[in-house]
C-alpha cells in the first residue's frame, strides 16, 4: 500500500495477480479507514496476519536549519501516520489471533539514526535531526504497541533493515533491494526477521 503507483509495482501486479495494489495516504485518517474497507472486502472475511508500516520521509536538516514546519511534517508521516495505520488494522489483526490462534504482527521499519545508544557515534555523519527524532518516537511508538497490543495476540516490533538502496537511500546504500528480499525469505516468522535485523523485543529499550 502505498501513496503513488511506481513502475515497479505496476510490474510486480501485472506478474502476480494476488498482488493488489491499493493508493494509501497515511496521514489521512479518512483514507486510511477507506483502506482498511478496501482491504477487507479482498480479504473476504478471512484475518490478516501481518502489517508493515514503511511509509517515511527524510529531510537533510541539522541543527541549525531545522525547522518547526519540517519537524511536524516529518513526525506526522513517520509518526502519526503508523499510529493511523495501527490503529485502523488493529480489529484485523486482533481477529488473526482469535480465529487462527496464530499471532499476528506489525512491523514499523525504523532505523538506527534513531537510536539514543548510537547516536554519538553516527551523528556527524547524518545529522538529519527530524528524522532522528521521528524514528526514535516511531521505536517508542513500538513499544508502547507491543505492550498494549500483547492481549490481542498481535507481536509488534520495529526493525533496522539497513541502509538499503531505495529512492531514500540512494544509490549509495549498502545493502541492495533483492539482496534485503533474498535475506528475509530466510525466516519465517516475525521473531526471526526482527533478530536478522538487529531489534528484538528486548534491544528496543536501547532505542
Amino acid at each position: 500500500m502505498c501513496k503513488a503507483m511506481p513502475q515497479e509495482l505496476r510490474k510486480l501486479s501485472g506478474k502476480h495477480p494476488s498482488v493488489v495494489i491499493i493508493p494509501l495516504d497515511t496521514t489521512n485518517s479518512a483514507n486510511v479507514n477507506a483502506c482498511v474497507k478496501e482491504v477487507e472486502k479482498h480479504l473476504s472475511g478471512q484475518h490478516l496476519d501481518l502489517l508493515i508500516n514503511n511509509a517515511g520521509v527524510l529531510h537533510p536538516q541539522t541543527l541549525e536549519t531545522q525547522t518547526a514546519e519540517d519537524m511536524l511534517e516529518v513526525y506526522n508521516i513517520n509518526v502519526v501516520g503508523p499510529m493511523l495505520v495501527a490503529q485502523a488494522f488493529h480489529p484485523l489483526l486482533k481477529r488473526s489471533g482469535a480465529e487462527s490462534k496464530e499471532k499476528s504482527a506489525i512491523v514499523h521499519i525504523s532505523a538506527l539514526l534513531g537510536s539514543l545508544e548510537d547516536l554519538p557515534r553516527l551523528f556527524s555523519h547524518f545529522p538529519v535531526i527530524s528524522y532522528r527524532c521521528s524514528k526514535a518516537a516511531l521505536n517508542m511508538l513500538s513499544r508502547c504497541q507491543a505492550v498494549g497490543y500483547k492481549e490481542d495476540g498481535i507481536i509488534t516490533i520495529a526493525i533496522h533493515p539497513g541502509w538499503v538502496q531505495t529512492d531514500m537511500g540512494g544509490n549509495q546504500g549498502l545493502h541492495a533491494m533483492n539482496s534485503c528480499i533474498a535475506n528475509q525469505s530466510r525466516f519465517n516468522n516475525a521473531k526471526a526477521f526482527s533478530l536478522r535485523f538487529g531489534i528484538t523485543a528486548g534491544s528496543q529499550e536501547k532505542f
